[in-house]
């Protein structure tokens, strides 16, 4: 429907209602019966169905399946085992009686069992989806024994025809005519009607009184002979009774049809005109519709706020029958009195039958005992942090245990108790606690922006083994509108926009759907379906305003206002915050089941990720920060690994409680993939200011800090770390580790060291790795405390090492990341080189591709000695089959996993060295510290000359160079000044000129020693690691190594240039 659309229809909810087509469909059934004959029968069948179908077509062939289904059943017992003597043949209104329990029965077995069975090998059989394109279940109360009645009148096939055709007429005018080119729509059914019609596992109790009320119906009009117009008409009055104001509202209607109607009968043309028999039913529906369609105008036109089907009579044809009735009888008591008399008892009985059969109902408002919530407790969480935290758990497919029935109802019953806290500014705390034990939900108390709020949700343990029913926040006392998200997929972006959404209109609660399943197997929408546990939450809120959120398509944005709204509705509050996003006065797309049932408001926020971003960011400050500058990133990584503020963890009397897979999923989807995101194609600083204050809020709600930093390189990270808090005046840790996300484009390359801790010395590889490879995230694992006191393990368990990796790896189809994971060989194990490079080719022998052997070159070339796995048995335990990254890379993105195994010798090459301080307090006992430069070592080289330099000298002899090499690496494994004043000796008895240099942009300490050949060449030996004598870096004049082939190096030689200078390394 589209702007021009034709405005025929008032608002109210009457432009949405089916009763404009239940209409047509009892014109075009009067039509046939004046002109083919068709028996008038089953009126609201054809408008009703066709109504269904177009909101469910699932739903409407179901019923017609289970139409014939109950029929044919009827059909044996009466026709069949009836002349057999086995049972009894069956007539008249004991015959509809029939059809009006079969049809229940049928409808019962065939939603929880035998619709769902016969779907999948159907499915299969025409070669489609296993999962059924909607609902298998049908819809109504007694559509499925009306049909099955008209089949009976006239056979079967005659009778599918006389139901079918119509429907599909009607079908037809409404989508192609009266939605197409008016403002109808077929959204809503009435709340009071369909809430039982729709679902039947919701209300076995409505279906008791119904039946119970038919049958005494029918007994009553047998021994007493009063006439109620069919068994049906005290029976659906009789569940109008869970309503009084809506049974008597629909006596009113009747009442008051029928003076008109016969009014007009009585007077001019009418009265000589044969209007008895199918004329008279239709021309009493018709005066109804009209009055209606009046009376809707002209409380739209005075009070468009005003939901004007909520003073309509209870179903579509109901008040119409008995003013039928009325008009028949020309005595009103006659009719109204029997009537209600009936369906009253009716009304009793069933619901004492219902009782022992069902239960108890629900517990009344003022049986319940709410308390008041205390204003502060401590060690209480705050709402921020406790919802971002079970974000995972507010949407998302059900993977763990199905629902029943009795937990759907049972949930239900727990969103009454919660809207009666809300009302009465407190928590109903004993019956809350005993539903949520039964449904194995968690409830806590929480702090609140303006006081105590409570949380239902399942336990953060259990993702994700969850069951659907998403969580429930209820802010006790708050008088503004319910805030409603059907399905926020997990994402903590979504849940932060709907919290800041909340406090700003003052929500009285914060509802978060879910999909779920039945153990029927059958999957519940928690949008469209109205069995769904969300949707029977959202009942008992029926009578506040709604603001509901979704993510959405931008064709589909904007601000879906449904109809007019009380101006005391906070909208504006919103829409103020939201600039650019369009105002339409129309309902939203899709099928929507909370709109349906609405009493008050129903406002739709249909978003794109910017908007969300916008509200997620809300009050928060959104400049981008200045970043920290920092020596170089393996330098920051020691303080966080060795320093005092440590943030990786290897023991358990480090950690504190450990983060759950729902809170890695929330940091993934909240911290991870926006930051890779603006790293990998950027956003302006305003834009990005917005989405790291949004991040920030994700990561501070788990406890982690999100740390710009630029090294001195001109490297530009964010630092995703947890700061630690004090237990026992130890700093617990949680486990998390540390993810290094580059601000700026980088590789496609995520580098990670899982044990950091444990195999001491891969954090120092993994950095320079990532530094030199310009990688787009480094990773450094943590141990967590697992079940049972034991260490979990990042490559088997939820970490931030794989969710990072799932983030470069899946995000992006077209740009999947390689994965360089960094080991540590244990002692003893022995592979040529130092080291070995793995790519995971754990079950084939062979050359690696061209990308991996690239890479091969490129950390050989750095100093790196590793032996190249090729699939050989020897190195099968090494290959880590257990590795759920590797595992992920497989399906992801083939051949770009590989595992660098280091020895322990070259992983103490790569650890940081000694400090400016440490070697200025050595050389001053020695008596040397004017010989110490802090300098960058190629900057002081490239400067000027060493001081004393004669470059006349003869070049530094074999000998000297070994024996200097020697002392140098005595030095660097003992730190003792005196091995170091042996080696400067040795240079002073040459008389040859040296520098101790400090390098603090590269963590390291160099002796550097001037070797004459006319001052062109210098060299330069390691005083901070013990690295082999065999890694010597020879390098030309004004040629500079990457950061890891200089952290490998245990001494530079320069040489003359006689030879040109190597091409650039390659880079896969």
């Amino acid at each position: 429907m589209g702007d021009a659309a034709l405005h025929i229809f008032p608002g109210g909810g009457f432009d949405s209602s089916i009763l404009t087509i239940v209409f047509l469909g009892l014109l075009l059934r009067w039509m046939l019966t004046e002109t083919l004959g068709y028996t008038f029968v089953g009126l609201v069948v054809p408008g009703y169905l066709a109504s269904v179908a177009l909101i469910s077509p699932t739903s409407a062939a179901v019923a017609m399946l289970e139409a014939v289904v109950t029929y044919g059943l009827v059909w044996l017992l009466s026709e069949g085992m009836g002349k057999l003597g086995m049972w009894s043949v069956v007539f008249g209104r004991d015959r509809f009686y029939a059809f009006l329990v079969m049809s229940i029965i049928v409808r019962v077995l065939g939603e929880l069992w035998i619709w769902p069975a016969l779907w999948v090998p159907l499915a299969a059989a025409i070669g489609v989806s296993p999962y059924a394109p909607g609902p298998l279940n049908s819809v109504g109360l007694v559509i499925v024994p009306l049909a099955a009645n008209m089949f009976w009148k006239v056979g079967l096939r005659r009778g599918a025809w006389q139901v079918l055709m119509p429907t599909a007429v009607v079908y037809a005018a409404t989508r192609w005519g009266l939605l197409a080119y008016t403002n109808l729509r077929v959204a809503e059914f009435q709340v009071h009607y369909e809430d039982i019609a729709i679902d039947l596992f919701a209300s076995p109790k409505a279906y008791i009184i119904l039946l119970v009320t038919a049958a005494l119906a029918g007994r009553i009009n047998i021994k007493v002979g009063w006439d109620f117009g069919g068994i049906l008409i005290p029976a659906l009055i009789a569940i109008a009774w869970f309503d009084v104001l809506k049974a008597l509202w629909t006596f009113g209607e009747a009442i008051g049809l029928a003076l008109v109607a016969g009014a007009l009968l009585r007077s001019g043309p009418l009265r000589k005109l044969n209007m008895e028999g199918p004329r008279k039913i239709i021309f009493v529906f018709t005066v109804g519709y009209l009055i209606k369609y009046v009376v809707a105008w002209a409380m739209f036109l005075g009070a468009p706020q005003v939901r004007t089907i909520d003073f309509f009579g209870f179903g579509y044809l109901l008040a119409s029958l008995l003013a039928l009735k009325i008009v028949q009888k020309k005595n009103i008591v006659m009719v109204v009195v029997p009537t209600a008399l009936v369906s009253v008892a009716g009304f009793v009985l069933g619901g004492l039958l219902a009782s022992v059969l069902v239960g108890p109902g629900p517990v009344r408002e003022d049986e319940v005992r709410v308390e008041r919530l205390e204003e502060a407790a401590r060690g209480r969480g705050q709402l921020e942090a406790e919802l971002l935290r079970r974000s995972a758990l507010a949407g998302g497919a059900a993977g763990g245990r199905a629902l029943s029935a009795m937990d759907v109802e049972r949930f239900a019953e727990l969103g009454e108790l919660a809207e009666v806290s809300s009302a009465r500014a407190g928590i109903a705390r004993a019956e809350i606690a005993q539903l949520a034990s039964a449904l194995e939900l968690d409830v806590e108390v929480v702090d609140d922006a303006k006081g105590p709020a409570f949380i239902v949700a399942e336990a953060l343990a259990r993702y994700p083994k969850t069951r659907g029913l998403g969580v429930l926040v209820v802010r006790p006392g708050r008088r503004g509108p319910v805030v409603q998200v059907p399905d926020a997929g997990g994402d903590p972006l979504v849940v932060s926009a709907a919290l800041r959404v909340g406090e700003e209109v003052d929500a009285r609660a914060l509802i978060f759907g879910a999909s779920a399943k039945m153990s029927s197997g059958r999957a519940l929408d928690p949008l469209s379906d109205a069995s769904s546990p969300h949707q029977r939450m959202m009942r008992a809120w029926r009578e506040h305003d709604v603001l509901q959120l979704r993510r959405a398509a931008p064709d589909a944005q904007g601000i879906w206002m449904g109809r007019a709204v009380d101006s005391a509705f906070p909208v504006g509050v919103v829409s103020a915050r939201l600039p650019g996003v369009k105002v339409r006065w129309d309902a939203a797309p899709g099928t929507d089941r909370t709109r349906e049932i609405a009493r008050g408001a129903h406002v739709t926020l249909m978003l794109g990720r910017s908007e969300l971003v916008r509200l997620a960011a809300w009050g928060a400050d959104t400049a981008e920060p200045e970043p920290g500058v920092v020596v170089s990133l393996r330098a920051y990584a020691a303080g966080l690994i060795e320093g005092p503020e440590r943030a990786v963890a290897a023991h358990l009397r480090e950690l504190g409680k450990a983060p759950t897979a729902a809170e890695i999923e929330a940091v993934q989807r909240g911290v991870i993939e926006p930051l890779v995101t603006m790293g990998r194609s950027g956003f302006p600083r305003f834009v990005a200011g917005r989405e790291l204050a949004a991040a920030r809020r994700v990561g501070e709600a788990v406890g982690l800090n999100i740390e710009p930093l630029r090294d001195r390189q001109g490297g530009c990270w964010w630092a995703v770390r947890e700061m630690g808090s004090e237990a026992d005046e130890v700093r617990a840790l949680r486990g998390f580790g540390v993810v290094f996300l580059r601000c700026e484009a980088g590789a496609p390359l995520m580098v990670s060291a899982p044990y950091a801790r444990a195999e001491a010395g891969t954090w120092a590889a993994a950095a320079l790795m990532a530094d030199a490879l310009q990688a787009r995230a480094l990773v450094l694992g943590s141990a967590w405390r697992g079940k049972i006191g034991v260490l979990g393990d990042p490559l088997k368990d939820p970490s931030l090492v794989l969710a990072t990796q799932r983030v470069l790896q899946l995000g992006a189809a077209d740009d999947a990341s390689w994965v360089l994971q960094v080991r540590g060989l244990a002692e003893g194990r022995e592979v040529q080189g130092g080291g070995l490079l793995s790519f995971d080719q754990a079950l084939s022998v062979g050359e690696p591709g061209a990308d991996a052997a690239a890479l091969h070159r490129v950390l050989e070339r750095s100093g790196l000695r590793l032996e190249l796995d090729r699939g050989q048995l020897r190195f099968a335990e090494l290959r880590g089959l257990e590795d759920v990254g590797a595992a992920m890379a497989r399906v992801a993105a083939p051949g770009r996993f590989a595992r660098v195994w280091l020895d322990v010798e070259q992983r103490r090459a790569l650890r940081l060295g000694l400090s400016a301080e440490v070697l200025e307090r050595g050389l001053a006992r020695v008596a040397r510290a004017d010989r110490l430069v802090r300098e960058g070592l190629f900057e002081r080289m490239a400067s000027q000359p060493l001081q004393g330099d004669d470059p006349g000298r003869e070049p530094l002899s074999v000998a000297s160079w070994e024996a200097l090499q020697a002392q140098a690496r005595r030095f660097a494994a003992t730190r003792n000044p005196l091995d170091l004043l042996a080696a400067l000796q040795l240079l002073e008895a040459e008389q040859r000129s040296y520098e101790v240099v400090v390098d603090e942009a590269r963590e390291q300490s160099w002796l550097v020693v001037a070797t004459g050949a006319a001052g062109e060449s210098w060299r330069a030996l390691r005083l901070d690691a013990g690295v082999s004598h065999l890694t010597e870096l020879r390098l030309r004049p004004g040629q500079r190594p990457d950061a890891l082939a200089l952290a490998l190096a245990a001494s530079i030689v320069v040489e003359p240039a006689s030879q040109p200078v190597p091409a650039p390394q390659e880079v896969p």
